[in-house]
């Protein structure tokens, strides 16, 4: 089963059974849902406010179209509010502190929100990736710059949440979490925030979320020896996106029932009673992908990374690629010409231009699960 059945069929409250890494995916993924764009009608914002914002609340037909519009998982997502919205477990938990953030001037792309466990404990989950072309470069950027706009603003959040200026969540415990980018956002507010914040973080969850560059690991190292956060990294058996510059062992890897980059998405991933199916190590797919980004990266320095970035996307900006279902409506000749405008990079650039090219395309189609594919090709 996957995050949607586990949703559907589990009826214990958080006081009868602690948070757990699957309810960490379920949270990070309702923060794809873009609330921000909700409005609460005046007639009901004075009883909103007095007992707290929930799940139900948001769950209005008329704002699917503004909240569920991703074009990557928003069937999906829409199931999912819906089974939370029926469900003992998460109906009632309380949202508060929406954000979303979207600035092409900065590219930056950063959404966040806050659920209300229980008396004394939130799960604060940042945004991943989103559909747009912006939030990908935001990920590129992770390779050559120590801190992307994204990051600053998620340290910001909790301080702002939970620092000593903040009256009701100064003395608040809480986890932190999210899926693909959500993910690093999440690792880094966690050691990057004041030792007074940090104190109160229980765990942070980072799904399937990029690395980061080896001077910040370094320095983030040091800060979770010091303050001992716990941290729990989850990828899928075939891990692209959370592979990248991912430099060490220390992670978890989730059966997943998708092909390729299509298990980068959170409903592929494999549950049993109230925790996920566990694997021993990545698979070779997985390996492939990673040593030949990874490669790529030592061999190139951060002005030409800088550069060769810069240059990619502006190529899909050419070619009005301004989010993943643009690309997927592009036609194959289309592709080529695109393809063929970067000629002039170096052999060993093109040959990174196509794996990330064929891992956007992975991503902009609909999911392609393994029991429907008897002849997946990964599987020998």
């Amino acid at each position: 089963m996957n995050i949607l059945d586990y949703v559907k069929n589990t009826t214990r409250t958080f006081e009868e059974m602690p948070l757990n890494p699957v309810d960490s995916l379920v949270l990070s993924q309702l923060s794809y849902a873009r609330l921000e764009f909700a409005e609460p009608k005046p007639e009901n914002l004075l009883d909103r406010l007095r007992r707290g914002v929930t799940v139900a609340d948001f769950f209005r037909n008329e704002w699917f179209e503004k909240i569920f519009c991703d074009g990557i998982s928003d069937s999906d997502n829409m199931n999912l509010m819906a089974y939370a919205v029926a469900s003992r477990r998460y109906r009632n938990l309380k949202i508060r502190d929406i954000v979303g953030d979207f600035d092409k001037s900065s590219e930056k792309q950063f959404g966040a929100m806050i659920f209300r466990l229980d008396a004394n404990t939130d799960f604060v989950a940042f945004r991943g990736t989103d559909g747009s072309m912006l939030g990908w470069k935001e990920d590129f950027n992770l390779s050559f710059m120590n801190e992307v706009p994204s990051q600053s603003e998620a340290v910001e959040y909790l301080e702002r949440n939970y620092g000593s200026g903040n009256r009701k969540g100064r003395n608040r415990r809480f986890y932190v979490g999210g899926h693909s980018k959500g993910g690093n956002l999440a690792v880094y507010a966690a050691l990057m925030c004041s030792p007074e914040v940090r104190s109160r973080i229980l765990r942070a969850y980072s799904l399937d979320g990029p690395g980061f560059r080896d001077e910040v690991q370094e320095e983030l190292d040091r800060i979770q020896e010091k303050s001992e956060v716990a941290i729990t990294k989850l990828v899928p058996r075939t891990s692209v996106v959370g592979m990248l510059m991912q430099n060490s062992s220390d992670y978890q890897v989730v059966q997943s029932d998708a092909i390729g980059i299509m298990q980068h998405f959170s409903y592929s991933w494999q549950v049993q009673d109230s925790d996920f199916v566990y694997l021993e190590e990545i698979d070779t797919g997985g390996k492939y992908m990673n040593r030949t980004v990874h490669d790529w990266l030592q061999s190139v320095p951060d002005e030409k990374r800088k550069v060769f970035i810069n240059s990619l996307f502006d190529v899909l900006a050419e070619h009005q690629v301004d989010t993943l279902q643009d690309l997927k409506e592009m036609s194959l000749t289309d592709m080529a010409k695109m393809i063929a405008s970067l000629r002039n990079l170096e052999e060993e650039d093109r040959t990174v231009v196509a794996e990330v090219l064929k891992s956007l395309a992975g991503a902009a189609l609909p999911k392609f699960r393994r029991k429907d594919n008897p002849k997946n090709p990964e599987e020998k």
